[in-house]
């Protein structure tokens, strides 16, 4: 069997090297920030959503999302004036009676 007496001799060394330890002081400071955070209080609901919007992963979403938003309204915009100004001509046509004449002779393919 091991002998008890290396053992105590290791726990008493352990014990005896934390007698010269002092209680941990805190920075001067640190009951003043305390104190002043107390008196700021709770921040209103405007500085929250701000704080919040500031962020930058927020910042950066919101900003994805608006220039797809943009692209989006751009293309369904460009898609509707395509087919605005189809009928706008066929109206006008229409409207003139204008026919396109042909030089070719339809009924008589050779020269």
């Amino acid at each position: 069997m091991k002998e008890k007496h290396p053992i105590e001799q290791l726990v008493n060394d352990t014990l005896d090297s934390l007698d010269g330890l002092s209680r941990a002081k805190a920075n001067p400071f640190l009951f003043t920030r305390v104190e002043a955070r107390l008196r700021q209080g709770g921040k209103n609901a405007w500085e929250r959503v701000i704080g919040y919007i500031s962020r930058p992963t927020v910042a950066l979403a919101m900003l994805c999302m608006i220039i797809l938003a943009n692209g989006v309204v751009m293309y369904l915009q460009s898609a509707s004036n395509d087919t605005t100004t189809e009928q706008s001509q066929l109206a006008l046509t229409e409207e003139y009676s204008l026919t396109v004449s042909s030089f070719y002779d339809d009924e008589n393919p050779e020269p």
